[in-house]
């Protein structure tokens, strides 16, 4: 964490406490999970409170993710947490538009989060093509 992101350690307890109570409490994590997502993306505790808040309210009442399977998500790929709304939407939508029907949409993406961090135009398309 250290070599990844050193700025973590700038940040003050009264900065981190909040963040760390919200992503235990919110999203159902152990602190083991939550270390291990930590690890994979030091950058997801410099996010503000506010944009992890919205970001969970989007993933799951504009992209349909279940809240059993948010957790998982963010132990799995912390990553999709920096994305935009706007990258999230443009994956959900080429899925859609690939012909994955929408009750199976979200059961990939969640045992698959990382789906998610593809690029549309230089993996998903190509790979979808093939």
């Amino acid at each position: 964490v250290m070599k990844t992101f050193p700025k973590l350690f700038s940040l003050s307890p009264e900065n981190l406490e909040p963040k760390v109570k919200f992503l235990l409490e919110r999203f159902s994590l152990s602190k083991a999970d939550l270390g291990k997502a930590v690890v994979n993306h030091p950058q997801l505790l410099s996010l503000a409170l506010k944009n992890l808040e919205a970001k969970r309210d989007f993933l799951l009442m504009d992209i349909g993710v279940s809240e059993a399977k948010l957790g998982q998500m963010v132990e799995r790929f912390p990553h999709l947490f920096s994305y935009s709304e706007e990258n999230i939407e443009a994956k959900r939508d080429f899925l859609r538009g690939a012909g994955v029907a929408e009750d199976q949409l979200w059961q990939v993406v969640e045992r698959c989060p990382n789906l998610l961090g593809l690029s549309v135009d230089g993996n998903l398309a190509p790979t979808f093509r093939f």
